[in-house]
């Protein structure tokens, strides 16, 4: 069976986001190689960690011709209440590929190593803002807990700013708003490459 009109892809980020990026790249083999055989667009749906593009996935029941690009939170939202979608009701079709977090600061940042962050979440965890993205709950969020508890602080006091793209959330350190971020970490090539940023390290120099 083959697409008999255009094929519409979701993603629940805004352009350059996490979903975003992977989402434009399929788009590109599936046309560079022809193998869709009709047009491929892209729709941005950000919010809710997905929610929203999940969302508007399921109002496509039966219609082959619209896909989304999934994520970690399809499961958790549901968990946290943030959306009443059981991931159990779409259905996934492939696993292609995986991102890892990363822990970013300014460049002139204090924090240089985990060790330090760690000293700093166990003595004030309220005191470090951290810019978070997309959604609480999911993977990056879930990496910055269990770092937050092996370090004996507390993971309720975290103060964190919720972004819908990593690309927001990048810029909220950078413009000083947050100390520290925790995105995936292809999302922050452009400042780590200026320097603008760097990344936690697991130990000092």
């Amino acid at each position: 069976m083959h697409p008999t009109r255009e094929v519409e892809i979701v993603a629940g980020t805004p352009p350059g986001g996490g979903q975003d990026r992977p989402a434009r790249a399929l788009i590109e083999v599936l046309e560079k190689h022809r193998l869709v055989g009709q047009p491929v667009k892209l729709t941005n749906i950000p919010g809710r960690g997905g929610g929203n593009a999940w969302d508007y996935l399921r109002t496509k029941t039966g219609d082959p011709h619209v896909l989304a690009i999934n994520s970690p939170t399809i499961i958790s939202n549901k968990l946290l209440g943030v959306s009443d979608l059981d991931y159990a009701a779409l259905t996934p079709l492939a696993n292609l590929y995986t991102e890892y977090p990363i822990f970013i600061v300014r460049a002139d940042s204090p924090i240089e190593n985990v060790a330090e962050l760690a000293r700093r979440l166990k003595a004030d965890t309220a005191g470090v803002r951290i810019a978070l993205a997309t959604a609480i709950g999911n993977t990056n969020h879930i990496a910055l807990a269990r770092l937050t508890r092996h370090a004996g602080g507390d993971v309720k006091a975290l103060t964190i700013d919720v972004f819908d793209s990593a690309r927001y959330a990048i810029a909220h350190v950078v413009d000083g708003k947050a100390e520290l971020a925790v995105i995936t970490a292809v999302s922050a090539v452009p400042e780590l490459t200026a320097g603008t940023l760097r990344t936690v390290t697991l130990s000092g120099p």
